[in-house]
């Protein structure tokens, strides 16, 4: 876990942090989520921290398994259009033989 001092007033005001500094910010996926508890109670500042990696943890073995089961609806559908497709050539294959007859 990377840790940032913010010097730069205007970055501080972007993220709405002007006010209260110093202030713990988690980014989660980029987004940042604010601790808006006591600093100096550590147990408050690390129950902050675990939750917000292990919604992070969670969301991530989420999006993994939707992954997942995209690459198999994916396959399925290869699949169905293979024998769309072979049946297809089949049928012509049949036509064909009859007119060639």
């Amino acid at each position: 876990m990377d840790f940032v001092r913010i010097r730069d007033a205007h970055l501080a005001e972007e993220f709405s942090l002007s006010k209260d500094l110093p202030t713990l910010v988690y980014f989660r996926h980029g987004i940042p989520v604010v601790f808006y508890g006591d600093l100096e109670d550590g147990d408050d500042v690390f129950d902050f921290i675990f939750e917000n990696m292990q919604t992070a943890a969670e969301k991530s073995e989420a999006d993994e398994e939707d992954q997942e089961e995209e690459e198999e609806e994916d396959e399925e559908e290869e699949d169905e259009e293979e024998e769309d497709t072979n049946e297809e050539e089949d049928k012509i294959q049949e036509v064909l033989k009859k007119v060639l007859l």
